[in-house]
């Protein structure tokens, strides 16, 4: 067993360790507030999002005989609806703050897909929760890209993507839910109308778990 070299050991300086303290110091304030800062990002966009609804428009839609029955429910509605804004946020940021390259890399974007098959297109119109519309369905068959990680990909199956051409944040198409992960394929169902062209190619980015939400509010 060697023993340490006598030169390189020292007296610890009582300025080091109160500079390296107040370093600590520092760090975690810059950490408190850039919380506060996203917090009230947050809560800027929610009231944003809000500002544009016609609460008069949606005004007794749900319905009960017992009034406490009916506060709890809304309670919990309220709880589900800002559950969802902030998780919808918190995608929104990472698509504008983290740079295409790195979504990639991270498994969070998948791009230049092109379409393998589609198909099941089911025509829209049918009952859905207040507010949503019901702009029908069809299976797309995306191909994977050789590179294909699936351990790294964060798009699993029964998650939910964004589907666009090359920004999600300009030109999406719409939401889907990944229903299948095979060798080489991956299959999305689409909940928008989709015109696909020879020789085009697309883009998935991981989205909002909008599933849990909807079988939440349904039950």
């Amino acid at each position: 067993r060697t023993q340490p070299d006598a030169s390189v050991l020292k007296p610890v300086d009582s300025t080091d360790t109160a500079s390296a303290t107040g370093a600590g110091r520092g760090g975690a304030g810059i950490a408190v507030a850039g919380l506060q800062r996203r917090q009230e990002e947050t809560l800027h966009e929610s009231e944003k999002a809000l500002s544009r609804v016609d609460l008069n428009f949606i005004r007794g839609t749900v319905a009960h005989s017992d009034g406490d029955t009916l506060e709890y429910f809304s309670h919990f509605c309220v709880l589900m609806h800002l559950e969802l804004m902030a998780e919808v946020a918190g995608i929104r940021r990472r698509r504008q703050r983290t740079p295409k390259d790195v979504l990639l890399k991270t498994g969070w974007a998948l791009d230049g897909l092109s379409v393998r098959s589609t198909f099941g297109k089911r025509e829209g119109g049918r009952r859905m929760l207040p507010g949503w519309e019901d702009p029908g369905s069809e299976m797309v068959a995306f191909v994977l890209p050789r590179s294909f990680d699936r351990e790294r990909c964060r798009m699993q199956k029964g998650d939910c993507v964004t589907v666009c051409e090359q920004d999600p944040l300009r030109d999406r198409i719409g939401e889907g839910i990944v229903q299948d992960l095979k060798p080489g394929v991956m299959v999305v169902q689409l909940f928008a109308r989709f015109y696909n062209e020879q020789g085009k190619t697309w883009r998935l980015d991981k989205a909002a778990n909008r599933v849990i939400y909807e079988r939440q509010f349904t039950a």
